[in-house]
């Protein structure tokens, strides 16, 4: 599942609510296509709400995670570990991530400077795991250069893959390494 089936199944509950709300206000009221056309507006106005209200809260609320495919709630701050694979050099990394049911943005601060989302996914593989997948811009005292991150999530609490990038700092080339963080 990726923003995209997100999207899709919200709008064919919005769609089903309202068809629903239409079919009952008709049968209890009669139909009457003026009244109906000007109970639209408060129908879509309703729906909107509710899209807003699912995107900021409900998606993570447990009695409706089985709505939302349980989509993992990473919103916080988080402890990173960041080694490249050439030279085994870590770096301690401080993660904000901002997340909706929608989007996800995450930071990262390390040392030598920090990194922005330029888009961040929330996917599911294999239909048990969840990965987060984001691509970055980072600008520090070596220069600036893009990467991608992913990492599995694991049980909300950890995450857990490779880093890839662009930089040529020091001459080496793109460098690859090891991204962990635990939620603080």
């Amino acid at each position: 599942m990726d923003r995209v089936d997100r999207v899709k199944r919200i709008v064919r509950f919005i769609v089903f609510f309202d068809i629903l709300f239409g079919l009952v206000y008709l049968f209890i009221n009669g139909f009457d296509i003026w009244d109906a056309l000007q109970k639209i507006s408060i129908i879509i106005t309703i729906s909107v709400f509710f899209v807003i209200l699912i995107n900021k809260y409900l998606w993570k609320c447990k009695i409706f995670k089985f709505l939302f495919d349980s989509l993992p709630d990473l919103n916080g701050e988080w402890a990173g570990v960041i080694v490249n694979t050439k030279d085994k050099k870590e770096q301690k990394a401080y993660i904000v991530i901002n997340q909706t049911y929608f989007e996800v943005y995450i930071k990262v601060l390390v040392e030598r400077g920090n990194s922005m989302t330029w888009v961040g996914d929330i996917i599911k593989v294999n239909n048990n795991d969840w990965k987060l997948i984001w691509s970055w811009h980072s600008s520090n005292q070596a220069g600036e250069f893009s990467g991608t991150t992913i990492v599995n999530i694991l049980d909300e609490k950890k995450l857990d893959g490779f880093y890839y990038t662009n930089s040529n700092i020091d001459g080496r080339g793109c460098t690859a390494g090891t991204f962990t963080a635990e939620k603080i």
